[in-house]
């Protein structure tokens, strides 16, 4: 009975062609998440990050503190990524 019915199917070329379609198409979306999860840090350095430094420095016991500035010279130095640091207005 079950021979029977592949047979029928094997006929129908459109039922060939649905069943390619249910076989690949997961195929195809877990091979892609597959290739995206491979190596998520491989092309890290590409990536392009906008950094904004709205700190202001303050005067705390005597010192005056520019952490934002001192960490925008950190990132300005980092060779981790694209590190851009648009004017402000």
């Amino acid at each position: 009975m079950l021979g029977i019915e592949w047979k029928k199917i094997w006929k129908n070329k459109f039922m060939v062609v649905v069943l390619i379609a249910i076989m690949l198409i997961p195929s195809i979306y877990a091979i892609g998440f597959l290739k995206s999860m491979w190596d998520p840090y491989g092309k890290i350095k590409d990536l392009p990050v906008a950094v904004i430094n709205e700190d202001k420095s303050v005067h705390y016991q005597g010192n005056k503190l520019v952490v934002g500035a001192k960490l925008k010279d950190n990132l300005a130095d980092s060779d981790a990524m694209k590190f851009s640091f648009p004017s402000q207005k």
